[in-house]
């Protein structure tokens, strides 16, 4: 709206000063008025170049405006770029805020589930080692010693390897070590499905897991570490009494080796798998109905 009164100011200011120019340039010059249309028009010339020069001052003033208008339009742009930047480290402020509230978020998280599994190794590992303080009392006597339930297994294995000439087990022998074995299922089997646990926790890291593992395996003397590893190989824990052994948690020795792969020893490792997966469960419901 500005600019339009402006150029109707423009307008009426040129007019006027064309129709009073010759009034104007007497009154000033004390000349008589021009009776010559070519000396009228002379009259114009230095009106010509003050337009001339006015143009040409609003031609600089317009450049001025432009390259003000450039400069504003740069800072603008500059501006808008700062803002960009300040947005983008606020934003990549926020998200390694977001990434350190989650990682310590995920730290309390593991070690509260390390605090709970450590609560429920100890409570476990207590009525495991019950279980295994309940088959010490019972003995079986052999070669005229009386033995611990779970070392006369490894006194047997021992008597055939060592006496043997083929290190066979016989008939004999075989249904003494399965009424052994039976005795010891719910110990054993705690403590295989205990190292399977420990194995699969995804909260521990492998030193830690070894730290769990080494606590169980320390409440084994040389002989019942060497029947749990046996004990193991004939209950479908195969793999777990294996990678133990490669860690040092469980191990065999010559004696332990030749029965863990002897072939007359499979009909004894199916009989077993059999009454052992009976037992589970008939084993099974029972503690549900406890929980």
């Amino acid at each position: 709206m500005k600019n339009i009164y402006l150029l109707i100011g423009g307008i009426i200011f040129v007019l006027a000063s064309v129709f009073l120019l010759t009034d104007i340039l007497s009154y000033f010059t004390k000349l008589p008025p021009p009776n010559v249309a070519g000396e009228f028009g002379d009259q114009f010339g230095v009106l010509n170049t003050l337009f001339t020069g006015l143009a040409f001052v609003v031609v600089i003033i317009t450049l001025r405006q432009q390259a003000e208008q450039i400069r504003l339009q740069r800072q603008d742009l500059q501006n808008q770029k700062e803002d960009l930047k300040l947005q983008r480290e606020e934003m990549q402020r926020q998200c390694a805020e977001q990434k350190r509230q989650a990682d310590e978020f995920e730290a309390q998280n593991r070690l509260m589930k390390i605090q709970q599994f450590d609560s429920f190794f100890y409570n476990y590992f207590n009525q495991i080692y019950k279980f295994k303080d309940d088959i010490n009392k019972m003995k079986i006597k052999n070669r005229g010693y009386e033995y611990k339930l779970i070392h006369s297994v490894y006194e047997i294995l021992y008597d055939v390897y060592h006496n043997d000439e083929y290190k066979i087990l016989d008939k004999i022998s075989i249904d003494l070590i399965k009424g052994i074995m039976a005795h010891l299922r719910l110990y054993g089997d705690s403590l295989y499905i205990f190292f399977q646990y420990i194995l699969d926790n995804n909260y521990l890291d492998d030193e830690q897991k070894i730290f769990y593992l080494r606590i169980l395996s320390n409440s084994l003397d040389s002989t019942e570490n060497k029947v749990v590893y046996f004990y193991g190989l004939f209950c479908k824990y195969y793999n777990i009494a294996e990678e133990l052994n490669k860690n040092g948690i469980l191990y065999k020795d010559r004696v332990i080796e030749q029965f863990s792969i002897d072939s007359t020893l499979d009909s004894l490792r199916n009989n077993m798998d059999v009454e052992r997966n009976v037992w589970l469960q008939n084993w099974q419901p029972t503690q549900k109905n406890t929980m």
